[in-house]
């Protein structure tokens, strides 16, 4: 009987030995698993900015030419409020980009007025805003919708 103990206390050890060596092979593959998740989160994220980068070397804009027109219509958004004031008529031109990427708009700014026009500019666009006056500069910039937000690309500026 004594011979009968002894080798199943040596099949023990050797047991044990199998079972540590699955659980380091089950802590590597969680490790592995842990790692995996931390580096494809991170290159997720900075796919948009590489999307964004592409994007944007096809959004070349530039303000072709900026009119204005003086109204007796009330302008809220015109400094001043009352009186008479203006209509700014700003021309985008689209440049020749690396790729010909549709732009989900562009914004626009005149002093502290500003407006945004969705959609694409293929070759030129005209926007209307509400000015005080002859404008002396504006401001355009181009931009995409990523993820629900406005990623902007190109900015402009324009003086008289």
């Amino acid at each position: 009987m004594k011979g009968g103990k002894k080798i199943m206390i040596n099949n023990k050890r050797g047991l044990s030995g199998v079972v540590v060596s699955l659980i380091t092979v089950l802590l590597a593959i969680v490790a592995i698993g842990i790692v995996w998740t931390v580096i494809a989160g991170i290159m997720d994220k900075n796919s948009d900015s590489i999307d964004i980068n592409n994007m944007c070397q096809g959004a070349l804009i530039k303000i072709d030419s900026v009119t204005y027109e003086m109204t007796t219509e009330a302008n809220p958004g015109a400094t001043p409020p009352t009186g008479e004031v203006g209509i700014c008529t700003v021309t985008i031109k689209r440049l020749p980009g690396v790729s010909e990427e549709t732009m989900d708009g562009v914004s626009i700014a005149i002093g502290e007025n500003s407006e945004s026009e969705d959609g694409n500019i293929a070759l030129t666009k005209s926007i209307k805003i509400g000015c005080a006056g002859e404008p002396t500069e504006a401001t355009a910039r181009a931009y995409f919708t990523i993820n629900e937000e406005d990623k902007y690309c190109s900015t402009v500026e324009w003086t008289a």
